[in-house]
């Protein structure tokens, strides 16, 4: 269960001892507060999981790799010959594709309001130029075990009903290893981290953020995972019926990734006591 800020919340009715309810709804908009997404995928055999979107209109879909480490959308682009047996999109066939430029103000913002209140200070460095006119990116996972390049483009994006407008996402254009990044039947990735780590280097809004701002839902969400045949994701409140007893928060401690702080573990009977750790 992760919740993410607190804005929100005063406008959606209490429910029950759960402040974030499926039953809530918006009186001002009068949505309901999220939806329930299907997640595929184990950590048995794929070792990850993924879920379904869709970009462009009219819309291509894609099988995302649902990561809480990284805040970026990225799906291949069309052309791409590093990007192994990966749908790709075609941004042509999308009559709401646009280009995110070099020049633009979206391309140059390259730091995180929440952090600095100055987009001018770059905190990984100025853009990157693609193809002489476009918008670059490129972001490294594992260590830099893996890496994504290619240019920032702009669509609708859609997470089952849960749509929105003008989403800048990347368009991977290379792929490091190549044809190994992701396993079928998987396309691309999309990051639920914090907006911090959406910078490569140009800082975009993450998608759930964007969803969350522009449908006025809570910014919250909460996983209900299997070992071998996937489970849910639900997006803008907790469902009653997936747990018992009484949710407890606790403090983020680092404002990139979910790092926890960590008094102990228990596994059965046995007790392994730690004091300050991240997870």
């Amino acid at each position: 269960l992760v919740k993410r800020e607190h804005k929100l919340l005063k406008d959606f009715t209490e429910v029950e001892a759960n402040p974030f309810a499926n039953k809530y709804f918006n009186p001002k908009t009068g949505l309901r507060a999220g939806n329930s997404i299907v997640i595929g995928g184990n950590v048995v055999s794929l070792g990850s999981y993924y879920i379904q979107i869709t970009a462009g209109d009219p819309a291509q879909s894609f099988t995302v790799l649902f990561d809480t480490g990284s805040s970026n959308l990225a799906i291949p682009m069309l052309g791409c010959t590093s990007c192994g047996k990966a749908n790709q999109f075609n941004p042509s066939a999308s009559e709401s594709f646009k280009t995110i430029k070099y020049n633009s103000t979206a391309c140059n913002k390259c730091s995180p309001l929440d952090y600095f209140n100055d987009v001018n200070k770059c905190v990984f460095g100025k853009p990157q130029l693609y193809s002489q006119s476009d918008c670059g990116f490129g972001i490294t996972y594992g260590g830099g075990s893996a890496a994504l390049g290619g240019f920032l483009g702009s669509d609708r994006v859609c997470l089952d009903t849960l749509c929105v407008s003008d989403m800048i996402f990347g368009l991977i254009t290379e792929e490091f290893p190549p044809n190994e990044f992701f396993a079928p039947p998987q396309d691309g990735i999309i990051g639920f981290a914090h907006e911090f780590n959406a910078c490569n280097p140009t800082c975009s809004t993450p998608i759930f953020d964007k969803i969350s701002k522009d449908l006025g839902i809570p910014n919250v969400f909460s996983m209900c995972l299997t070992p071998d045949n996937g489970g849910s994701l639900d997006l803008g409140f907790i469902d009653n019926n997936k747990f018992s007893g009484v949710i407890n928060w606790t403090p983020i401690e680092v404002k990139r990734w979910y790092n926890m702080y960590l008094l102990a573990v228990s596994y059965t009977h046995l007790r392994a006591h730690e004091t300050g750790r991240n997870l």
